[in-house]
């Protein structure tokens, strides 16, 4: 759920507390930062999940649902593509969003269940 490269947003440590991290035994810290980054994955996930249904509900660049995503990518409109992880069939739409140049976004848990109305997929589109 992290970004790479030169564009990336600046990380502030604002969820890890006020623990001493440089005194804090190696396991330890894997752990604290393991719990964190947990956090923001899935902050992140649920953000782009409410974006897409957000899109998706005032028709403009969102698409939700089976078949309008499915359309969606077959006309090339889909920027990123967003499923719950525990979808049977998603399989073909992960092959034919990654075929047209858009991003991939697996979602599981709390953050999947948002998507339960849409049959588990939703997708932010191009244009």
């Amino acid at each position: 759920c992290f970004n790479a490269g030169l564009s990336s947003p600046a990380v502030t440590l604002e969820l890890g507390g006020e623990e001493d991290l440089i005194s804090t035994p190696t396991g330890r810290l894997v752990e604290q930062v393991g719990s964190v980054v947990d956090l923001l994955c899935a902050r992140q996930d649920r953000e782009l999940v409410e974006q897409a249904l957000e899109e998706a509900r005032g028709g403009s660049r969102g698409a939700a649902g089976v078949q309008e995503v499915g359309e969606a990518l077959e006309e090339g409109r889909v920027e990123r593509l967003v499923l719950d992880a525990g979808l049977g069939e998603k399989e073909g739409l992960v092959r034919s969003a990654l075929g047209g140049g858009s991003k991939v976004s697996l979602v599981r848990d709390e953050v999947a269940e948002l998507l339960a109305d849409a049959g588990g997929v939703a997708a932010i589109l191009r244009y």
